[in-house]
């Protein structure tokens, strides 16, 4: 308990610090939170069925033998299978 209430002295003692203290741990969460939903959307624009549902993709991968096969449209080339 006297650790507790040492605490608590201490934040109202220092609160422009406290205050300065919170808001930067509040900002720091809140760019982590919106970089991670940055990156999960990009690894859901980047899937297949995303790229083959929307006509163009950003993640597409050409393939060797495209340039040989460049007078169809590239989503009637063939897949490759593994």
């Amino acid at each position: 308990m006297n650790t507790l209430s040492l605490a608590l002295r201490n934040l109202l003692r220092n609160r422009r610090r406290s205050f300065a203290t919170l808001l930067a741990m509040m900002v720091g969460g809140v760019c982590i939170l919106l970089f991670g939903g940055y990156v999960q959307n990009i690894i859901f624009g980047c899937r297949p069925a995303t790229c083959a549902a929307v006509d163009t993709c950003s993640c597409n991968i050409a393939i060797t033998f495209y340039m040989a096969a460049a007078i169809r449209p590239p989503m009637a080339l063939p897949t490759i299978s593994r």
